[in-house]
This record gives structure tokens, sequence and C-alpha cells, in this order.
């Protein structure tokens, strides 16, 4: 075979299971992995009669593609696509293109971009969600990058996605530069928050409703066809029914509780404070999960520091019906903190970023996808939304919906010293915005106080300093 339609570069799981779905969706594949050369025969000997070729050095295998050139990088973000880069662009015409399918950082992204451009090569920064199963079946993909790369490639990766609700593929171009990697990133970044909310009502079912494993894991079941219906809350429910072969108990129970990171939702934090937007969901999720990381250091301070409960008669009571009603509310304030961060960015890089587009291909193929994806897509359809999404129509609904409930569980994990710090955050989040006046007007003060930073007053315009040692003092009689 000559003339592939696109090259996958690294053989692993992800880029094995994308070339497999690019060549049942109709292109022919070259197949090249530098560093396990075998890797690529092997698939082409498992897989019998597909159109995969691969080649002994990287200017044979460019030699078999058809112009302008395709070509996938599937492999470790970081250096190792910068060298890629390089080692391509003096082999490669003005006009090809080459995609980066990893988790990059976006800024990397941008890079890239004015690198390859100097040389007449497109480049294009997509993310990919979806895992292994989405990599086969199809995943939601997020590219972005040279403008005028999309025609050429829109193709194949839209042979690669899954379908939304409404049967159109789950791959939409995202802008310029780094705009598709940065919100794959968001995407990682609400996963974190999402993922976070569902550990912690499981935690509250067992620890302060004292419900037993199988009536939780009945409850999360159910929950899969309410409004939290969702990828997430499938895999959820399915790990909880899951037993454990050597002790016939739930295997979650056995799990250690340490939880690993691979850095995206940590760049969302990052991110997220460089460009002056508030994601305490999200920021709760990724400290928990750094938290977690010295289990020895916690059982240790749990022997050495008392609960000390308060008493919980007299507060309202909690059932799995409010437990529910609360999940629902802080998850949908996760995805709203999401999309948020995203309305900022795109202002301030000039996207121009789709959002009704992005909550489409999010309800297919992706870790995030879920039923309330659907709302959002038809927020942003309506002209009337304001900016900020707690402002609409729809989550005053939902506010008044799950507030109770919301405020219930924190009275209970408080008092009896369960931390649910994903659920505050995010009720803290809603609170502070629904304040007409903060503390932070005595932040302020004291600013000025020790900084002459000024102040702007309620009663008139301007700015203003004030001497705060010199007269007009109250007494400090004590009261």
């Amino acid at each position: 075979m000559s003339n592939a339609d696109i090259a996958v570069i690294g053989i692993g799981v992800m880029g094995s299971q994308l070339a497999l779905q690019l060549e049942e969706r109709g292109s022919s594949v070259a197949l090249f992995d530098e560093f396990s050369p075998q890797a690529a025969q092997q698939l082409i000997d498992k897989e019998e009669g597909k159109r995969f070729v691969t080649a002994q050095g990287l200017e044979d295998m460019l030699a078999l593609l058809a112009k302008p050139r395709k070509i996938l990088l599937m492999i470790k973000a970081g250096s190792p696509v910068d060298d890629y880069i390089e080692k391509l662009l003096p082999l490669l015409d003005p006009g090809d293109v080459i995609i980066d399918g990893g988790n990059s950082h976006y800024e990397d992204t941008e890079r890239r971009c004015k690198r390859t451009q100097e040389a007449g090569v497109h480049f294009v920064g997509t993310g990919i969600s979806g895992g292994e199963e989405g990599a086969r079946y199809g995943a939601s993909l997020m590219p972005g990058g040279a403008e005028e790369a999309w025609p050429i490639v829109k193709k194949e990766l839209t042979s690669l996605s899954a379908f939304a609700y409404d049967e159109t593929a789950c791959c939409h171009w995202m802008g310029a530069g780094g705009a598709g990697h940065f919100v794959k990133m968001v995407h990682n970044g609400i996963e974190y928050g999402c993922m976070q909310l569902l550990g912690e009502a499981f935690h509250v079912a067992k620890h302060i409703l004292q419900k037993d494993h199988e009536t939780i894991y009945r409850a999360f079941t159910s929950w899969k066809d309410g409004p939290m219906a969702g990828f997430l809350m499938e895999i959820t429910a399915d790990i909880l029914g899951k037993k454990d072969a050597e002790t016939g108990e739930p295997l979650v129970e056995v799990i250690l509780d340490r939880a690993g990171q691979k850095g995206t939702g940590r760049w969302t934090c990052q991110l997220a404070l460089e460009h002056g937007i508030s994601v305490p969901t999200i920021e709760a999720a990724v400290t928990t999960r750094i938290i977690s990381s010295a289990p020895q250091q916690r059982r240790t301070l749990h022997a050495h520091l008392p609960t000390l409960s308060l008493p919980t008669e007299g507060l309202p009571s909690l059932d799995m019906d409010a437990l529910q009603n609360a999940l629902y509310g802080a998850t949908f304030c996760t995805y709203i903190q999401g999309f948020h961060m995203l309305q900022r960015a795109s202002e301030e890089h000039h996207w121009q970023l789709p959002f009704a587009d992005i909550a489409r291909i999010w309800t297919g193929g992706c870790i995030i996808r879920a039923r309330m994806l659907e709302d959002f897509r038809a927020l942003y359809e309506d002209t009337q939304t304001p900016d900020n999404l707690l402002g609409s129509a729809l989550f005053r609904d939902i506010w008044q919906q799950t507030a109770a409930s919301w405020r219930q569980v924190l009275l209970h994990t408080t008092a009896q010293g369960v931390p649910t710090p994903a659920f505050s955050s995010a009720l803290a989040f809603v609170d502070a915005f629904r304040q007409p006046v903060l503390p932070t007007q005595l932040i302020q003060a004291q600013r000025d106080y020790f900084g002459a930073h000024q102040y702007e007053r309620t009663d008139k315009e301007g700015r203003f300093h004030t001497h705060w040692l010199a007269g007009n003092t109250l007494t400090s009689d004590p009261v």
C-alpha cells in the first residue's frame, strides 16, 4: 500500500486504538513507533487485512503518506513532542500537518504553532477525551491550532469521534493556537471536581448516614437514571457493585485511599488564578488528592487529634434523597465554574470559543459526559443567558431545589468532623456570589493600612487613602 491517508506515531494503548478506529472508518493508516518498533508490526499481524503499513525509519514512513501529509502524534506530552517536531520539520513540505493528540499544556501548543508556521507546516493541538474505550469506539475531540489545517484534518478527526445526543459528531474546531488543549484541560478540571463530589457523597452515605454498602450501591445505581445521569455516575455504580475476588468484600473498601494525578487538574487551578476566575471545587479536588498522598501522616494524626464532634440532635434530618439533591446542585456548580473559566480565557485570548458546541461534544465520548450538559448547550444558545451562569433562570430553579439539602449535608459533616471540601467549596462559591456585601471591605482597609493601596467608597466616586493612626478613632475602652 502507498499513499496512506494519515500516520499515527506512538503505537501504545491510545495510539493503537485510534489507528484501528481510523482504519475502520475509512482511512488507510501508516504506523510508526521509534521506541517500540515491534508494536506497529504486532498490530499489523494481529489485525490482518486492515489497511495498515509500517516502515523502518521516519523518512520512509513519511514517503508512504499522501500529500498534504497528516501525522498524528500519540506520544508522551512535554519534551518528546518538541523532539518529534524538530525531527519532522526538515522532512515535511509546506502545507503538511502535525497533530498532537496528547494532554499538552496549551502554552506549549501556542509555541509549537509558531515554530511550525515558520516552516510553512501546520500544527494542530487536539484534546481527546474518552480513555481507551473512546479511542477505540468514539471519543470527544477538541482540536485547535492553525486554522488552515482544519479542512485538511477534519475528515480523519471527525471519524474518531463519538456521537452526541443529537447524532452529530463529538468533534468541533475550538479556535486558534492552544484553544483545543485549553478546553481539554478545563474538561479534566471539571472531571476532578465531579469525581471528588462522588467520592464525598459515598463517604457521607457511609460515615454520616451509616448506610451499609448494599444500600449505598442500590442508591447510586438508581441515581444513574435521574438528573445525575452520566458516565462518571455509571462507572461509580459499577465500582460499588464489584466485589474483591480474594476477600469477598466490596473491592472499593480494600483500595488504598491515595489518589494519583497527572497534572491537568493542577494546571486548571493555576491558570484559573492567572485568569482571575474562581474554581474552588476543582481546587478542593486537587488539594484533596495532594492530602491523600500522605496516608501514614493522616493515620498518625487521626490518633493524635480527637474528632471533637458536636451533637446532631435538633439538626434537620439527612437522608439519601437529600444527599442526591446536594450532589446534583454541587455538580452543576462545578460545570459552571469550568465554563466560566472558558469564557474568560476566550475573551483574553480572542479565541471565540463555541460554548454551545463544547457542551454538545461533551455529551458523548468524553469522561464528563452527562445529561446536564444538554442544559448548558441550551443556556449558551439562549441569547438572554447572563455571562455568570449562576444568574440564569435554570440555576435559580436548581438552587431552590437543592440548597436546603446542600446545607443539611454540610451541617452534619461539619458537626461530625467528616471532610467534604468539594461540597463545601461549591456552596460557598454560590453563597459568595449571592452576597451584596463581602468581608473583603475589611481586607481593603487592611491593605490601605499597611500598604497605602487605597480603597473605593460606597457613597462617592474615586479612590481614597486614610492615615489610620491619626484622629477620628473610636475609644478603646473595654466594653
